[in-house]
């Protein structure tokens, strides 16, 4: 929009008012798109998603998930970093 265009626009309605014209902009678009609450969902949880499947795959294969790259990092304190909470119950017993 242009600069008069968002000036009218707000002496119309008010800053509340664009506010909600903007955000209902936003979502007809995603809608357009395709875009749903649950692949934005899906998309926030690949790297947790990804994490678990790469312990998951140590695990299967007698690896320790104590084990520390060269900056003392392991698997877990990544984890517990990012507060991946989904792997928590998963390894609870494995740690």
């Amino acid at each position: 929009m242009l600069i008069d265009e968002m000036l009218t626009l707000t002496c119309s309605f008010g800053y509340f008012g664009i506010l909600e014209a903007t955000l209902d902009y936003i979502e007809s678009e995603m809608a357009k798109r395709g875009v749903t609450q649950e692949l934005i969902e899906e998309t926030r949880a690949l790297p947790e998603t990804q994490m678990l499947k790469d312990m998951q795959n140590i695990l299967s294969k007698g690896g320790d998930l104590e084990y520390r790259d060269p900056d003392g990092a392991t698997p877990v304190s990544s984890a517990s970093a990012f507060s991946f909470l989904i792997l928590s119950p998963t390894f609870r017993g494995n740690i």
